[in-house]
């Protein structure tokens, strides 16, 4: 049997057992982690961004330039025109023909600034194929187009011509897109005759056909 001493010595264990076990554990604080992230660009930026990439790869020219042609020294004028699909070379035609069973055009440059080097060179090339042109005034023409190798600035390129009387115009080409496009050309309309053509291969070029008509 226990006695008191025993009882009282047993209470206080059971006391404090059971402190220990109902006893809260400690809680630690945590500080919350703050990542960095790095700022969102805006609309603006990013389009100025594309934009510059864009004009990092264009060729700036003016809406009238000069372009050389293979066989001519001289250059001459030209509109460049984003609103036309194909481009115009202004001559005077000498005559068709007919050379294997495929037609042929005989032609002279009309140059506005016309220059006796222009006014002398005579040029043969096949006919293409044929473009109807509407007039203002009604009805419609028909021109047979070409293909020309010309320098516009830096680049050499061989595209169709269409061939026409462009007596009463200002320029004696006038260069579309499909010029424009092949050659990343971006016209500032604000400016004019900003680039001379100079492309080293053109002079190396075979002359153009000289003809007694």
């Amino acid at each position: 049997m226990l006695n008191f001493t025993q009882t009282s010595f047993l209470a206080l264990t059971l006391l404090v057992l059971t402190g220990c076990t109902f006893q809260k554990a400690p809680t630690q604080s945590t500080e919350p982690t703050m990542q960095a992230t790095a700022p969102t660009p805006s609309t603006a930026e990013l389009m100025a961004k594309a934009e510059a990439k864009v004009l990092k790869n264009m060729n700036i020219m003016g809406y009238a330039e000069h372009i050389a042609i293979k066989g001519v020294d001289d250059p001459i004028s030209a509109r460049l025109d984003t609103g036309a699909t194909t481009s115009s070379l202004g001559v005077k035609v000498i005559r068709e023909f007919e050379r294997d069973g495929e037609d042929y055009v005989l032609f002279r440059i009309d140059a506005a600034d016309e220059s006796a080097d222009t006014a002398e060179k005579t040029f043969e090339a096949k006919i293409e194929r044929w473009v109807r042109i509407v007039k203002k005034e009604g009805g419609h023409i028909r021109r047979p187009v070409v293909k020309m190798t010309v320098c516009l600035g830096t680049h050499l390129t061989t595209q169709e011509f269409n061939l026409a009387d462009r007596e009463h115009f200002t320029y004696t080409a006038l260069i579309g897109r499909n010029v424009l496009a092949k050659n990343n050309v971006l016209v500032d309309s604000t400016e004019k005759k900003q680039t001379a053509p100079t492309c080293p291969e053109l002079k190396a070029s075979a002359a153009p056909v000289e003809t007694d008509e």
